[in-house]
């Protein structure tokens, strides 16, 4: 080979290049080597690898670290989404508890209201009735009437207290009571254990709610 070659590592040798050096070899395949020249001759000596074989353990390293931090981006990815998810899943729960209280509080608001006005309405028909009624039967009739049908009650009677007799009887009534008013006897007594609802009523002066009529 030519002297004037300087991509044979002797070449560059036989100059006085004693570093390591990549260059091509007489077969034209690229190669590290390195030399040093024989003193007192026109000599060098050469060790040269093929660059292939010498690079092929640090392509293998660079190719699995690469695997290795392809994986690891990918686990934090897989992380990152999944925390970013149940992040999302609990703001989303949280969304819908509030909601689903706000729908319960508007439910509740608006069957308020439309109790409220009903009973706006039978006070109005109240009213009314004692403006117009002529009698005080005719009087109590149009109040349990008005409470019925204007007031959503399901039924709504006024009993008369008779001292005497510690009794109370019905004098009027409205709606469906399912033949209660006919059947039940209704007696004021004098320790609560022996009242009713309507002798609790008058004995104690104050609203008595009875939820197993």
């Amino acid at each position: 080979q030519s002297l004037d070659n300087t991509e044979l590592p002797a070449t560059r040798v036989l100059r006085g290049d004693i570093q390591p050096i990549e260059g091509r070899d007489y077969r034209g395949v690229p190669v590290v080597a390195v030399g040093r020249p024989i003193p007192d001759t026109s000599w060098a000596m050469v060790a040269r690898m093929d660059a292939e074989e010498l690079y092929a353990p640090i392509r293998h390293q660079m190719r699995v670290a690469a695997l290795m931090l392809s994986v690891l981006l990918l686990a934090c990815t897989l992380l990152v989404a999944l925390i970013w998810r149940q992040r999302c899943a609990q703001i989303l729960q949280r969304d819908l508890a509030l909601e689903k209280e706000r729908a319960l509080q508007r439910a509740a608001h608006a069957r308020e209201v439309v109790r409220l006005n009903r009973l706006y309405a039978a006070l109005t028909h109240v009213n009314h009735a004692v403006v117009h009624a002529a009698t005080r039967e005719d009087l109590l009739r149009e109040v349990c009437r008005v409470l019925v049908q204007h007031g959503g009650f399901q039924m709504a009677c006024v009993v008369w207290h008779d001292e005497h007799r510690r009794e109370f009887a019905p004098v009027a009534a409205f709606g469906e009571d399912g033949g209660y008013l006919s059947q039940i006897q209704i007696f004021a007594g004098e320790s609560p254990e022996e009242r009713c609802p309507v002798g609790t009523a008058v004995q104690e002066n104050r609203a008595c709610v009875c939820h197993d009529f």
